[in-house]
């Protein structure tokens, strides 16, 4: 078995829900990327987010914010750094230009290596960066940042999104302990692609965020990354499975982001993220558990549904997944039993509707055949 999907497991075991999540954090650790992780709040993505300091431990940073000019602070700590910074919540931060600047800084970091600021007053410069960032935060700040230019300019094409929708049901005071290999350089791993269906597969999931240019070169950092992780020097069809299964709730953007432009005006549907976080992480859902969650009245429930009529429909006191988000859920990799047991009583229905109806025609025809039996005679 690949060591991704045996850390999965150990994690599930102890945190269940969180496995997923966890391994995807930790693979683009090691693969160097900018991550944000995107979820409701109690779900999961401070647990994440310390494991990961915990196991990278004095070769990782924890900050709450930072500017471009305030990097100049920790500039020293910052070249040559091979470890992992960690954002543990955009949300504590003062001003939307300290967020916007924080994520755009470390998106920019990460991908180029270097930052080379020269002011009137200022002088930064930050070379041979080799590391990892993780920024953790809420769909309600995501608008805030999709609807900046900067976000077309440069975050989009250099982080990664990862859509995180399981609530834990047991949730543990600990934190996963996890034994990985060390980390060493990528470029020391063979990546020799072939033209394969998993392939093709994990391009397909790329260009749901990225550029095709983009998509090419994260996967293959990733690829290379799990080879990392699994103690081989070599990519192979194993290493590609194993990250296109991690990669899988990425496809989410596809259906959370609105755009009113080609370039701009990027709406976040925050109500979609949040009614399929319920979805995926209860096998039923009523309207008391979404109020309990997401601390509203029932009356405030209701009328929140209307802006969710794609995704959820509410029948006594229940509220029901829609075939399109089975769908979606399904394609992400979350079992959604209720709605297959739905959609066949659907069919079920639909059957007997149409063997009615068929019954009802030839019982017609019976009846014309005869009277024009008795008209003829």
């Amino acid at each position: 078995m690949h060591r991704l999907k045996e850390i999965e497991q150990e994690v599930n075991e102890t945190h269940p829900g969180l496995g997923r999540f966890l391994t995807f954090n930790l693979l683009c650790t090691y693969a160097n990327q900018c991550v944000l992780n995107v979820a409701v709040a109690g779900i999961g993505k401070s647990t994440c987010t310390w494991t990961m300091k915990e196991i990278f431990d004095k070769n990782a940073i924890i900050l709450d914010s930072i500017t471009r000019s305030g990097l100049k602070f920790i500039a020293n700590d910052l070249c040559g750094f091979t470890g992992v910074v960690i954002i543990d919540d955009l949300g504590k931060v003062d001003t939307q230009y300290s967020r916007m600047a924080t994520v755009s800084s470390f998106a920019e970091l990460v991908y180029s290596h270097f930052i080379k600021k020269m002011t009137y007053t200022i002088e930064i410069e930050i070379n041979d960066f080799r590391g990892a960032a993780l920024m953790n935060i809420q769909p309600v700040l995501m608008e805030l940042l999709t609807n900046r230019p900067e976000w077309e300019a440069v975050i989009r094409d250099k982080t990664v999104r990862y859509y995180h929708l399981q609530r834990p049901l047991n949730p543990r005071k600990h934190h996963p302990r996890l034994i990985v290999p060390e980390r060493t350089d990528l470029n020391a791993i063979l990546y020799e692609p072939e033209p394969s269906p998993v392939y093709f597969e994990l391009l397909q999931i790329g260009l749901t965020q990225w550029s095709y240019a983009r998509t090419v070169e994260h996967i293959e950092d990733m690829c290379k990354a799990a080879a990392m992780l699994d103690s081989r020097e070599v990519v192979t069809q194993e290493d590609m499975e194993a990250v296109k299964h991690l990669l899988g709730p990425m496809i989410l953007e596809r259906w959370l982001f609105k755009k009113f432009a080609f370039e701009s005006h990027i709406h976040f549907d925050d109500d979609a993220m949040c009614i399929l976080t319920e979805f995926a992480s209860f096998p039923s859902v009523s309207v008391e558990q979404v109020c309990t969650d997401f601390k509203v009245t029932p009356q405030t429930c209701y009328s929140l549904m209307k802006n969710v009529e794609e995704w959820a429909i509410t029948n006594n006191g229940m509220v029901e997944p829609t075939k399109l988000a089975c769908e979606v859920l399904e394609s992400i990799g979350y079992e959604m039993k209720r709605c297959k047991e739905r959609i066949e009583e659907e069919k079920e229905e639909k059957r007997r509707k149409e063997e009615m109806c068929e019954n009802e025609c030839i019982e017609e025809m019976e009846k014309k055949i005869v009277e024009e039996v008795c008209k003829n005679r």
